[in-house]
């Protein structure tokens, strides 16, 4: 089986399901609501779906990147 071409960002999905969230950033169901609540990551419903933002998605990736990286030992 061939591998599939990878999606170039600009043809990515604006937003993602709940399931593919917590899946794309590695937490449960309960987190991703729980960051939901918080602010951390932005959704919006699309008739009676939350959805998450790609963009909010990689944001809380970055900042945890950029976190990590400050406390890195040198």
């Amino acid at each position: 089986m061939q591998n599939p071409t990878p999606t170039p960002p600009d043809r990515r999905k604006l937003s993602v399901s709940i399931p593919d969230a917590c899946d794309l950033v590695g937490v449960g169901r309960s987190k991703m609501y729980a960051m939901i609540n918080t602010g951390e990551v932005e959704a919006c419903k699309i008739g009676r779906r939350t959805t998450v933002t790609r963009r909010s998605l990689d944001a809380l990736i970055e900042r945890g990147v950029s976190a990590a990286l400050q406390t890195w030992p040198r």
